[in-house]
């Protein structure tokens, strides 16, 4: 039967005769043992990086001959598509393949007329009036990073801490990226913060953590705007904050007085019951 087969070859030491107990080593080894197929075929792998607009992009094709004849012509029908829509199409160079011999078909396309999202490379793999067909899905990034989410309920009265979930549609590294984050009520604005810098990978979320003092601004609902900062470009994100009031809390120091009055209270209470239950004696 052709492809592959596992074999297990177990050898192992005779033991010595004699009187008593004797032992004996053996050792198994796996062997692969590959029967080509009959005719012309072949195996393939495809492969393609996440790119950016405007980049350079290759496509790879390994392939294997493992039929047990020569071919003449191989190469490849190549193309793309966003949303079942063909965007490009290209043809590999044409090659021979002998029998287990092996080759990498390329051809590079431009992605400089593509926008940013989600693509499908198909490649048509022609051997001899033969086909195998191989897909693969890819990203084509552009200099983006989308604010996702923020804190948006606070409490007045305290130091808040404030997240903004953000994403990144660029296939590099963002460095040096801060956000600008405002309170405003009716166009005036009340409290502004500049968050710590960080870095992102290609295609990351992350959170960008940072903290707003509330201690001067009521409840009520406010508007924020968060400017977002990174290789010159700005994503702006303007929406509603909602600062609600601080529950009632006791204080530790209150907590004290309290205890301390309650251990006097107590101890006069006894003092009190004591004196009574003598003057009875009495």
């Amino acid at each position: 039967e052709s492809g592959w087969h596992y074999v297990n070859v177990h050898g192992s030491e005779q033991p010595l005769s004699g009187e008593g107990i004797t032992t004996a080593t053996g050792i198994t080894v796996p062997i692969r043992i590959f029967v080509p197929f009959v005719g012309k075929h072949i195996e393939a792998s495809l492969d393609i990086p996440n790119l950016n607009v405007n980049d350079r992009g290759k496509v790879i094709i390994n392939v294997k001959n493992i039929g047990t004849e020569d071919i003449s012509t191989l190469y490849a029908k190549i193309s793309i598509t966003s949303n079942e829509a063909e965007v490009k199409k290209f043809e590999t160079k044409k090659i021979p393949l002998k029998q287990e011999e092996s080759q990498t078909l390329e051809a590079t396309f431009t992605t400089s007329n593509l926008t940013q999202g989600k693509y499908k490379v198909i490649a048509a793999i022609i051997f001899d009036n033969n086909q195998k067909s191989l897909e693969k899905e890819f990203l084509i990034g552009d200099l983006i990073v989308n604010i996702l989410n923020y804190t948006d309920n606070l409490v007045e009265n305290r130091i808040n801490k404030f997240s903004i979930l953000i994403e990144s549609k660029w296939n590099s590294a963002i460095k040096d990226l801060f956000a600008d984050v405002s309170i405003l009520k009716e166009g005036q604005e009340l409290l502004k913060i500049k968050t710590a810098n960080l870095d992102l990978n290609p295609w990351e979320t992350k959170e960008i953590e940072s903290f707003l003092d509330l201690n001067e601004i009521d409840a009520g609902k406010y508007e924020i705007k968060i400017n977002l900062n990174y290789a010159g470009k700005q994503s702006i994100k303007i929406g509603e904050l909602n600062i609600i009031k601080e529950k009632f809390k006791i204080s530790s120091q209150a907590i004290v007085i309290i205890a301390i009055l309650a251990i006097t209270i107590l101890s006069s209470l006894a003092w009190y019951l004591s004196i009574k239950k003598k003057s009875k004696k009495h």
